[in-house]
């Protein structure tokens, strides 16, 4: 892989990366059946979880929890009046087992119950609660999914977010297909990818059959693993090098390599896990919060690499090429991050409507950067186009019918 500069057509220079500019007819079938290995994954895996998320669990305990990398989790907020409300838990409470089995041996065990069990089931909670020594337990009586019983409004909005990997999944597969060999559209769709397995997490997934279960447990810990690695990795490659991997150019791929340790150790939780080193070293609280700042420090790295690169374009029309996608990348990602900091740092858990908004926000990148790339010729998929009788639909149209999608 070598950088290439070459000259636009309108003589105004830009940077390239790409797999092989001149790639061989045998080279070129390899990434062709790459491509449709991934597609039908990150697809199989995206119509997966439009269709379990819209399968609201059965009955509640009542509680937020904040899963720890062990299994066990500490209880963030509790719904007035709720199930483990009146049975005496607290936030804070940090809950061990359930029935009697280890939550560390059955790391799903309260997603199976929330999904199989029945209103008025009485379930025994075994917790730790600070400043109190041993352990205690409660009896909890289960009650009906209260989501099941939303308001219209709700039920309309939840259709929606049901709908979020639409755009990541349309943009970034007619990217990498148009342009197979260029290494920039493989690092957008393995980024839109995780931008898919970032979303929430399903609960039906873990009562899904055998080898269904494994996949998407293992999907979703290897592409929300690598996402943060993978924005930085993009944006400081794209549209040129950033300063920062100018001068350390190993960054990405140290970046890379810790998150696939992540995403490998996680591949039975559904989630990244900072492996059994971090937890034995430092316990599964401080273990959780150094893989955490290590992931919110990476992209914040990938922001900083866009941002130099917008103040660097080498000229007007390159600036704008950058900062449609710098703002874009700003408006759509930043409220979802704060939000997922507020949640993983401070225990705060965002409202309905609020969460609503950061995922509908978050959505709309992939439709900025569709614009830039029919409007201002990112990755020159226009090029192409140009050579369809349909272009000028897709010129006019694409954007909007991936805002749509989006939204529906």
């Amino acid at each position: 892989m070598t950088e290439e500069v070459q000259v636009a057509p309108q003589g105004k220079p830009f940077s390239r990366f790409a797999i092989g500019r001149r790639c061989t007819p045998a080279a070129r079938i390899v990434l062709i059946v790459l491509a449709v290995i991934f597609a039908s994954a990150t697809a199989f895996y995206s119509f997966c979880w439009m269709y379990y998320i819209r399968q609201q669990p059965r009955v509640e305990f009542g509680i937020n929890p904040n899963v720890l990398p062990d299994s066990t989790f500490n209880i963030i907020s509790l719904y007035a009046n709720g199930p483990a409300q009146q049975a005496g838990l607290k936030v804070g409470d940090r809950v061990l087992a359930i029935n009697g089995l280890s939550l560390t041996s059955n790391p799903h065990l309260l997603s199976v119950i929330r999904e199989k069990g029945y209103p008025g089931d009485t379930v025994s909670l075994s917790f730790e609660r600070p400043g109190h020594p041993g352990t205690m337990e409660v009896q909890v009586v289960l009650r009906a999914n209260s989501e099941l019983a939303s308001s219209r409004a709700k039920w309309t909005a939840q259709q929606i977010l049901g709908s979020y990997p639409l755009a990541f999944l349309v943009v970034g597969l007619a990217v990498l297909f148009m342009r197979l060999d260029d290494r920039n559209a493989w690092l957008l769709a393995l980024m839109f990818a995780g931008f898919i397995a970032v979303s929430n997490f399903p609960e039906s997934f873990v009562v899904a059959k055998g080898g269904m279960r494994h996949f998407l447990l293992g999907y979703r810990a290897i592409f929300e693993g690598l996402l943060a690695s993978l924005f930085y990795f993009f944006f400081a490659v794209f549209p040129s090098r950033s300063p920062i991997d100018s001068r350390l150019p190993w960054l990405k791929w140290l970046f890379l390599g810790l998150a696939a340790l992540f995403s490998l150790f996680g591949l039975n939780y559904g989630n990244p896990h900072p492996g059994p080193v971090l937890v034995k070293l430092f316990g599964p609280q401080l273990a959780l919060k150094m893989m955490l700042t290590f992931i919110y420090g990476t992209v914040v790295l990938g922001f900083t690499s866009l941002a130099f690169n917008s103040l660097r374009a080498p000229n007007a029309e390159a600036k704008r090429k950058i900062r449609v996608i710098l703002w874009g990348a700003f408006i759509g990602i930043t409220p979802a991050s704060l939000a997922k900091l507020l949640e993983d740092f401070g225990s705060y858990r965002p409202p309905f409507w609020l969460d609503f908004i950061d995922i509908f926000l978050l959505s709309l990148f992939p439709v900025c950067f569709a614009y830039a790339v029919v409007k201002h010729r990112v990755l020159e998929i226009p090029v192409l186009l140009r050579r369809s009788a349909r272009y000028l639909l897709v010129r006019r149209g694409f954007a909007l019918l991936v805002l749509l999608v989006a939204s529906g």
